[in-house]
């Protein structure tokens, strides 16, 4: 059946039974199509419809190739598919529709193709697919919707990897998936949606790309929270208004270059969630980590801020070269990373103690600086020669005027820097071993104290 080119006041076949329709370039004031069967291609391409066009409950086969095309098309009412049975390809390409799209309760079966294509339409009210069964793909790649696009309740099943398609796609009023069940990804790179992306209590298996992938799309609000998840998730590049989540996480994620404003659910609440949920991805950068805790600090929760922060160098020092791998072991062992300075003071501690304890241990190891100033006249006078005296000479053998060794005075002066005791300056060990020791560990407490100021400056993270 022909009537391509033609100019009809109304097109009736509501309950009738065709071997398809070719209606190509027809100009319609509506179209009324309701319960219509037909075995063969419906094609309704580049057409216009001053008025709605219904085909509410119509069943269309033509399982080899197209089952209805309504490509290029302007439809001025709206497009009313309810309840459509379809075996074949259903496309509406390039279509302009001034109104909503809806297949709601609809079944799609095209297993080996794309069920629903899309692409590159304008449809100014909602899509609405709710409670549908999809056999085959939705192909919507740069589709403009200035509504709502709604798969709730439905469920789509694709022998391709990806059972939605939404890349470049423009969509004011959110995407709701809300119990919905899709073998197969959804993929909507670069699109920008500005209502919600909502997957809560959806089912997605996806066996060889990732459940969901908004690399650099632009979401108001991501609801995170599927029912379950076979896949991972890749926000690369996401600029998303508030990422709300759930138990279940799809994993790995790849989060680089994210930009998120605000999170809530187990993510904000326990940072180690969010610590297996950043650490779950094959690679490594440190800037989905930082992001998160720029969200936990706006949020009041510094502590799990700064511990995301160290958990992010700690993950950082698995893909460093060999050779840097000790010294940033040593670097967080002492300092955690930066973000615990105070761990330096307390390793500080246990070195001015074992300098404490060398000390007392080899007192008789001390000399004085200037041996002949320390020496009273009257010591061991019954000697052939003065005797030099040590740190564990007695203080009322040495000269009044010379400082008498002391050994926490000497422990604190050569463990800290800027404390200078008058016993670190007139005594000095003696002995290659000792003073091989102290020698060490003045320097290990000097590198603590740096460590320690830096921290607490805030230089350590910055750097």
């Amino acid at each position: 059946m022909s009537i391509e080119h033609s100019r009809l006041p109304l097109l009736a076949l509501t309950g009738s039974r065709i071997a398809g329709l070719n209606a190509d370039e027809v100009e319609l004031k509506s179209v009324a199509w309701r319960n219509l069967y037909s075995i063969g291609e419906v094609s309704v391409v580049n057409a216009r419809i001053a008025g709605q066009a219904d085909l509410a409950a119509a069943s269309f086969t033509n399982v080899r190739g197209h089952a209805l095309v309504l490509d290029e098309s302007e439809i001025r009412g709206g497009l009313f598919l309810r309840g459509l049975s379809a075996r074949g390809e259903v496309r509406v390409a390039g279509a302009r529709i001034f109104g909503p799209l809806d297949l709601a309760e609809s079944t799609l079966v095209n297993p080996n193709g794309d069920a629903l294509a899309m692409y590159n339409a304008q449809v100014d009210g909602d899509v609405r697919l709710r409670r549908s069964v999809v056999q085959g793909q939705i192909h919507a790649i740069a589709v403009k919707i200035n509504g709502q696009l709604s798969l709730s309740l439905a469920n789509v099943t694709s022998r391709s990897d990806l059972a939605l398609v939404l890349n470049n796609a423009r969509i004011d009023g959110g995407v709701l998936l809300r119990g919905a069940v899709l073998s197969g990804g959804i993929r909507a790179a670069h699109a920008r949606v500005a209502g919600d992306f909502n997957l809560s209590g959806a089912t997605i298996r996806s066996d060889r790309v990732e459940a969901l992938s908004l690399e650099a799309a632009t979401v108001g609000v991501v609801y995170m929270r599927p029912a379950q998840a076979k896949g991972g998730a890749n926000l690369a590049h996401a600029d998303i208004g508030a990422l709300m989540t759930g138990p279940v996480l799809p994993e790995p994620l790849e989060a680089t270059g994210w930009t998120i404003r605000a999170i809530e659910g187990p993510v904000h609440d326990d940072w180690r969630t969010a610590r297996a949920w950043l650490d779950s991805g094959p690679t490594y950068s440190s800037q989905p980590w930082h992001e998160v805790a720029a969200v936990l600090d706006r949020s009041g929760q510094p502590t799990e801020a700064r511990r995301l922060r160290a958990a992010a160098a700690h993950r950082g020092t698995r893909f460093v070269p060999w050779y840097a791998k000790p010294l940033r072991w040593a670097y967080g062992a002492l300092a955690g990373y930066g973000y615990y300075p105070m761990l330096a003071a307390g390793w500080l501690a246990i070195v001015f103690s074992v300098v404490l304890a060398l000390t007392i241990a080899a007192s008789a190891s001390f000399i004085p600086t200037a041996p002949e100033d320390a020496l009273e006249a009257s010591l061991s006078s019954s000697e052939p020669g003065p005797v030099r005296p040590t740190g564990a000479t007695s203080c009322a053998e040495i000269k009044s005027s010379y400082p008498c060794f002391q050994p926490f005075e000497y422990a604190l002066g050569a463990t800290l820097p800027a404390a200078a005791t008058s016993t670190a300056e007139h005594w000095e060990p003696e002995g290659p071993a000792l003073v091989g020791a102290l020698s060490a560990l003045r320097a290990f407490a000097w590198i603590l104290t740096a460590l320690l100021l830096a921290g607490v400056t805030g230089l350590l993270r910055r750097a």
